[in-house]
């Protein structure tokens, strides 16, 4: 559907099409259309004409308040077609009065016939007009999950992240959820380092791996999500407090509230949020009682600090899964990168010159940026064999 950003961007570009001849410069005729816009929100009055695409986008907000594939939603949706034809939400509620296998199949071909017709240089976000074929792929793609159908929907998810590099629509959580399905340790670690940075500092992707690592039996992987969660994310203590209530129903009902309204990232809503994508696994004695015991664990100084830290996060989980500074080798290094390359004895500079470059950047989950850090920080490598 459209939001109310969308709607904005899209007559700002129409009134600087129709009236910036009347400006000096394009950045003039927005701060006019700003002004404008700002009056008309005050006191309810439009100063641009409706239009048929408009009066749709009416008729499909009121549809979407109607239960799905109701004959009133369906015939507002049938309304809304008719006058802009071209409408790719009209044609996705149309499709709810088929049976689930009809239903994807058509949506599958919709996303294929709308990709023919753009063009490729302005695939993207950025692009407003290309933002109704991401939602499709985004609603194709919640189609497969909701069949269980999680390689179709991995596919599906790599794609838009091609598309959409900066991930507006937040995919990345997607994929992870997928991960976590499958429970397919390997994929979900590759994808989470490959931004050691911005992977390493988001619960919303911790909290999968910790997860996955758990159902994988990765156990020594698990204990350390769990600590650089704890340290991440101060409302993690209140959530473990929740749990202990050992009522599953809680913590059920208190998930299902959390998917309505926004959050604030590292937040009690963005664990639930993360929490509600991961399937009944998260749900289950197991899951909980784990969680319960290695809280319990942990050290009580551990737990005073790690609560006020967030602002410190890869130094607190490095400290955490080490109990010992980093190495000048290694300083600087995501603690995920760090705790590999300690795993596989490499922590002083005369370590790495037992290895080549080659087969250190060849280590799963040291990437690019690692490599990067590691020559930063004046890290010499075995010399290859001249042939």
């Amino acid at each position: 559907m459209r939001t109310p950003m969308d709607e904005f961007a899209q007559k700002a570009v129409k009134f600087i099409e129709e009236y910036g001849d009347n400006y000096p410069s394009d950045e003039e005729a927005l701060q006019a259309f700003v002004a404008q816009w700002n009056q008309a929100l005050a006191t309810g009055e439009s100063f641009l004409e409706e239009t048929v695409e408009d009066r749709a986008w009416e008729l499909l907000e009121e549809a979407m308040m109607e239960e799905e594939g109701s004959k009133k939603r369906l015939k507002l949706a049938r309304q809304a077609l008719e006058l802009d034809p071209d409408n790719l939400d009209a044609k996705q509620i149309l499709l709810e009065e088929l049976t689930p296998v009809e239903e994807l199949r058509e949506l599958k071909k919709l996303e294929r016939q709308t990709l023919e017709g753009l063009e490729a240089p302005e695939l993207g976000w950025p692009y407003l007009e290309n933002r109704p074929y991401l939602s499709l792929k985004y609603n194709l793609i919640i189609g497969y999950m909701k069949q269980s159908m999680y390689r179709q929907a991995e596919r599906e998810l790599k794609e838009i992240l091609l598309l959409d590099e900066n991930d507006h629509q937040g995919m990345r959580y997607e994929l992870m959820a997928v991960y976590t399905r499958l429970e397919d340790y390997e994929s979900a670690k590759s994808f989470f380092e490959k931004d050691e940075v911005a992977h390493h500092e988001d619960d919303q992707m911790v909290l999968p791996m910790l997860v996955v690592a758990l159902q994988t039996g990765h156990m020594m992987e698990a204990d350390f999500y769990f600590k650089m969660l704890y340290a991440l994310n101060p409302e993690f203590e209140h959530l473990l407090d929740l749990l202990k209530k050992k009522d599953p129903a809680v913590l059920h009902n208190q998930i299902k509230m959390s998917e309505v309204g926004f959050y604030q990232p590292n937040s009690m809503q963005s664990l639930l949020l993360a929490l509600s994508r991961l399937g009944d696994f998260v749900e289950t004695t197991y899951f909980i009682t784990w969680l319960l015991e290695t809280h319990s664990a942990m050290p009580k100084k551990t737990k005073e600090n790690g609560e006020r830290q967030d602002s410190k996060i890869i130094s607190l989980a490095r400290m955490l899964d080490q109990h010992l500074s980093p190495g000048e080798a290694l300083r600087g290094l995501s603690a995920s990168a760090e705790r590999i390359l300690r795993q596989k004895g490499l922590v002083d500079f005369k370590d790495f010159k037992k290895k080549t470059e080659e087969e250190v950047a060849a280590i799963s989950g040291i990437g690019k940026k690692s490599m990067e850090t590691l020559k930063k920080n004046g890290v010499i490598f075995k010399k290859k064999r001249k042939k």
